[in-house]
C-alpha cells in the first residue's frame, strides 16, 4: 500500500455524488421516489460520519454507494455469497479498515435506512456487490472514484477542509525485514553431473476487484523479470474452449484442472535427469488464515473441494501451506525457490521449508500480516514512497520492487549470461523489494525470507 500516511478527509459536497453524469457500476432495481429524510447523499455522509465514531488514528477510509438502494435489492459479499436483502430504501457505504491491502481483508458494511435512520454495521472480508454486480469491479473504480466521503491515509481536498494529526511510526525501522539462513538439512549435491535448465512457474487465483490490476501487473513484472534474467516462463492451458495459452497457471478454476495442471508439470520433471534444474516459484492472490487444532494455518482461496494430495481431510475450498509444500515435494529437482506475494504469506514458510529441495523462501509480510497495493505513494509519517508509480511502479508494493531488482540486475548484461542460481535471484530481488516497499519502510509490514546453508 503506498500509504500509510494519517490524513483524514471528510468531503460533503454534493457535487461529490450527485454529479451531471451517472456513474458506472451496478444500477438499483427502480427510480428511487420515497419521500423521506435522507435524501441527499450530503446529508446522508455527514449523518454517518457523526454516528460511525470512527477512530482518527486509525487507517481506514470510507466510500458512500453514490445511490440510494431499493427495497428487494441484494448486497452480496464476494466469494462467501453472504447477502442481505434491503427491505426499504437505503443508502449503503463501505469501511475499508486495512486500505490498499490484499483481499481478503476486515471491512464492515453499513446499512443506513432513509426514513428511520437507522443504522447497521456488519463485519465483513470482502468486497461487495449489488444485485450480482461487484461496486468496485476494479482498481480505478475502488481507488479513484468519487465516492470516497472520508480517509485518514490521503489528502484529499474536501469542503471542510484537512484534519491532520501525528504518527509516532517510524520510516525507517530497522526491523522492516526478516532475513535468516537456515541450517535445515537439504539434499546433498548429486555425484552425476546433469543437464542445467531454468525454469519459472507462476501461480494466481483471483485477478479481479480493487486489487485485480495489481495481480496481473505482478505476473506481467515477474515473467518480464524472469525471462530478462535467462529463466524459461512456463505456459499453460488458460481457456479450454479456445486452447489459449498463457504464462500462469490459475487457482481460481472451478473444477480442479489448475491442480491438474501443476500434478502435469511436475510430472515431466520429477525424474534424475532433472536434478540440476533450477525452478523458481511464483505466487499472488487472495490468501487467507484459519486455526486447525491449535496450530494458525495459511491458504490459499480457491473454487473447488479438495482434501489435500492424500485426500488426508475433508473436502474444503483451500489449498493449504502443506498442500503446496506435498506438491512441490514431488519435483526432482534440489534447486527449488518459492516467492509469494499475498496476505499471510509467511505462514507458508515453515510448511515450504520441510522440503529439502527448497532453497529459499521469501514472501511479502509476516504470518499475521497484510500484503499492499502500489497505489498509495506515500508512507504513514508522509514520507514519499521511493519506488512510486510516477517512477514507474506497476503492480503490489513488494512484487514491483523484487522485478525491479531483478530488472536493474541485468543492466549491461547480455541475455545470454549463465543465469544465476534461483536462491540468488530471491537474495537480489528481495532486498530490493525491501528498499522499494512503501509499506515496508512505514512498518505495516515485515517482508520476510528465509534461506538454507548450503553443504
Amino acid at each position: 500500500m503506498k500509504t500509510l500516511a494519517i490524513v483524514p478527509l471528510m468531503l460533503f459536497g454534493t457535487a461529490l455524488f450527485l454529479g451531471a453524469c451517472s456513474p458506472s457500476g451496478p444500477q438499483s432495481s427502480e427510480p428511487v421516489e420515497p419521500a423521506y429524510n435522507l435524501l441527499n447523499a450530503d446529508d446522508a455522509a455527514k449523518f454517518l460520519l457523526n454516528q460511525l465514531d470512527l477512530d482518527p488514528g486509525a487507517q481506514v477510509e470510507v466510500r458512500l454507494y453514490s445511490k440510494i438502494l431499493n427495497p428487494s435489492d441484494v448486497i452480496e459479499e464476494d466469494y462467501t455469497g453472504t447477502k442481505n436483502r434491503i427491505s426499504g430504501y437505503e443508502w449503503f457505504a463501505l469501511i475499508d479498515k486495512v486500505p490498499g491491502a490484499f483481499l481478503p481483508h476486515p471491512m464492515e458494511y453499513v446499512l443506513l435506512d432513509v426514513k428511520t435512520e437507522e443504522m447497521s454495521r456488519m463485519p465483513r472480508q470482502y468486497m461487495p456487490s449489488l444485485n450480482g454486480e461487484p461496486i468496485w469491479p476494479d482498481t480505478a473504480s475502488y481507488y479513484e472514484g468519487d465516492d470516497l466521503i472520508y480517509s485518514t491515509i490521503r489528502p484529499v481536498e474536501g469542503q471542510d477542509g484537512l484534519l491532520a494529526f501525528s504518527t509516532e511510526r517510524s520510516p525507517l525501522d530497522t526491523n522492516v525485514a526478516n532475513i535468516n539462513y537456515s541450517e535445515a538439512p537439504r539434499l546433498k549435491k548429486p555425484k552425476k553431473e546433469y543437464p542445467k535448465r531454468h525454469f519459472a512457474l507462476f501461480l494466481y487465483n483471483f485477478d479481479d476487484g480493487p486489487i485485480g490490476d495489481d495481480i496481473r501487473e505482478n505476473l506481467v513484472l515477474m515473467a518480464e523479470a524472469l525471462r530478462l534474467n535467462g529463466y524459461r516462463v512456463l505456459e499453460f492451458v488458460h481457456e479450454n474452449s479456445s486452447g489459449e495459452r498463457m504464462p500462469f497457471i490459475h487457482l481460481g478454476d472451478k473444477n480442479g484442472y489448475s491442480l491438474f495442471q501443476i500434478r502435469n508439470f511436475i510430472y515431466s520433471h520429477d525424474d534424475e535427469n532433472d536434478v540440476n534444474e533450477e525452478i523458481l516459484v511464483y505466487y499472488t492472490g487472495q490468501t487467507s488464515k484459519t486455526t486447525v487444532g491449535r496450530r494458525e494455518q495459511s491458504y490459499i482461496e480457491i473454487l473447488h473441494s479438495y482434501g489435500g494430495e492424500k485426500g488426508q481431510r475433508a473436502p474444503e475450498q483451500r489449498l493449504y501451506a502443506e498442500d503446496l509444500a506435498d506438491l512441490l515435494s514431488g519435483l526432482a529437482s534440489q534447486h527449488v525457490n518459492v516467492v509469494i506475494d499475498s496476505n499471510h504469506s509467511g505462514g507458508f514458510i515453515d510448511s515450504l521449508l520441510k522440503v529439502k529441495s527448497i532453497e529459499s523462501v521469501a514472501t511479502s509480510c509476516k504470518a499475521d500480516e497484510y500484503s499492499y497495493s502500489g497505489v498509495y505513494d506515500s508512507t504513514a509519517d508522509n514520507t514519499p514512497d521511493p519506488y512510486a508509480r510516477s517512477a514507474g511502479e506497476r503492480g503490489s508494493e513488494f512484487t514491483s520492487g523484487f522485478a525491479k531488482g531483478l530488472m536493474d540486475h541485468m543492466m549491461g548484461k547480455s541475455p545470454t549470461d549463465d543465469p544465476l542460481p534461483g536462491y540468488k535471484l530471491v537474495e537480489i530481488g528481495f532486498n530490493a523489494a525491501i528498499e522499494r516497499d512503501a509499506a515496508a519502510i512505514s512498518g505495516a509490514t515485515h517482508p520476510c525470507a528465509e534461506f538454507r546453508i548450503r553443504e
